[in-house]
């Protein structure tokens, strides 16, 4: 019985993990989406330069872009107010 109660116990925090890690993916493709196409931050010319900043890694995007900082934190909103919708909306689903 107690194996059967560890078993469970660790098959709820691996689930509880993967959830936020498909979420944490989900918040970096709103935020790279809304980055890119801000046009405000950007001009035509430097388009390849947005593509470097996107192939950054998350904390790298984070840490030297307040652009970026400013698009994740209203994507962690989106997510907030509808999460269904924001789930379908930014799933690799299609």
């Amino acid at each position: 019985m107690k194996k059967l109660l560890g078993i469970m116990v660790l098959s709820l925090l691996l689930t509880s993990c993967s959830n936020k890690e498909e979420e944490l993916k989900l918040l970096e493709r709103c935020a790279d989406n809304i980055y890119l196409d801000n046009k405000v931050f950007w001009t035509t010319d430097n388009y390849s330069e947005r593509g470097k900043i996107i192939r950054m890694g998350l904390q790298g995007k984070l840490q030297q872009h307040d652009a970026y900082r400013k698009s994740f934190a209203y994507c962690e909103k989106l997510l907030q107010e509808s999460p269904v919708t924001f789930k379908e909306a930014y799933s690799d689903k299609y």
